[in-house]
Protein backbone atom coordinates (compact mmCIF):
# COMPACT_ATOMS: atom_id res chain seq x y z
CA UNK A 1 0.00 0.00 0.00
CA UNK A 2 1.00 3.64 -0.39
CA UNK A 3 1.22 4.04 3.39
CA UNK A 4 3.66 1.13 3.69
CA UNK A 5 5.86 2.55 0.93
CA UNK A 6 5.92 5.94 2.66
CA UNK A 7 6.80 4.26 5.96
CA UNK A 8 9.71 2.40 4.32
CA UNK A 9 11.02 5.59 2.70
CA UNK A 10 10.75 7.51 5.99
CA UNK A 11 12.59 4.75 7.84
CA UNK A 12 15.27 4.40 5.16
CA UNK A 13 15.96 8.13 5.17
CA UNK A 14 16.27 8.23 8.96
CA UNK A 15 19.97 7.66 9.66
CA UNK A 16 19.14 6.31 13.14
CA UNK A 17 16.78 3.68 11.74
CA UNK A 18 17.85 0.02 11.81
CA UNK A 19 16.55 -0.28 8.22
CA UNK A 20 19.66 -0.17 6.01
CA UNK A 21 18.80 -2.31 2.98
CA UNK A 22 15.80 -2.16 0.67
CA UNK A 23 15.38 -4.31 -2.44
CA UNK A 24 12.93 -2.65 -4.81
CA UNK A 25 11.81 -2.16 -8.36
CA UNK A 26 12.74 0.93 -10.34
CA UNK A 27 9.38 2.51 -9.50
CA UNK A 28 10.28 2.73 -5.80
CA UNK A 29 13.18 5.09 -6.44
CA UNK A 30 11.32 7.54 -8.65
CA UNK A 31 11.14 10.85 -6.84
CA UNK A 32 12.70 9.56 -3.62
CA UNK A 33 14.68 12.21 -1.73
CA UNK A 34 16.89 10.36 0.72
CA UNK A 35 20.37 11.94 0.79
CA UNK A 36 21.95 9.34 3.10
CA UNK A 37 21.85 6.46 0.57
CA UNK A 38 25.41 5.12 0.21
CA UNK A 39 25.09 2.14 -2.12
CA UNK A 40 22.96 1.51 -5.19
CA UNK A 41 23.04 -1.82 -6.99
CA UNK A 42 21.35 -1.79 -10.39
CA UNK A 43 20.50 -5.15 -11.93
CA UNK A 44 20.14 -5.12 -15.70
CA UNK A 45 18.68 -1.64 -16.14
CA UNK A 46 16.86 -1.35 -19.48
CA UNK A 47 18.99 1.58 -20.68
CA UNK A 48 22.02 3.71 -19.85
CA UNK A 49 19.66 6.58 -19.08
CA UNK A 50 17.80 4.51 -16.48
CA UNK A 51 21.08 3.36 -14.92
CA UNK A 52 22.19 6.99 -14.67
CA UNK A 53 18.89 7.95 -13.04
CA UNK A 54 19.00 5.02 -10.59
CA UNK A 55 22.65 5.41 -9.63
CA UNK A 56 22.27 9.16 -9.06
CA UNK A 57 20.17 8.40 -5.96
CA UNK A 58 23.36 7.65 -3.97
CA UNK A 59 25.36 10.34 -2.20
CA UNK A 60 23.00 13.25 -2.68
CA UNK A 61 24.39 14.76 0.53
CA UNK A 62 27.87 15.04 -0.98
CA UNK A 63 29.37 12.13 0.98
CA UNK A 64 31.18 9.49 -1.07
CA UNK A 65 28.86 6.70 -2.24
CA UNK A 66 28.91 3.81 -4.70
CA UNK A 67 26.85 2.54 -7.59
CA UNK A 68 27.27 -0.99 -8.94
CA UNK A 69 25.98 -2.20 -12.29
CA UNK A 70 25.13 -5.90 -12.69
CA UNK A 71 24.39 -7.15 -16.19
CA UNK A 72 24.77 -10.20 -18.38
CA UNK A 73 26.86 -10.42 -21.53
CA UNK A 74 23.72 -10.38 -23.71
CA UNK A 75 22.78 -6.98 -22.24
CA UNK A 76 25.77 -5.37 -23.97
CA UNK A 77 24.15 -5.87 -27.33
CA UNK A 78 20.56 -4.93 -26.51
CA UNK A 79 21.11 -1.75 -24.53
Amino acid sequence: STTKVKDVITSLCNTKSPLRIVVTTTAFGIGIDCPSIRQIICYKPPSLEEYTQESSRAGCDGISSNACLLYGSASRYTN
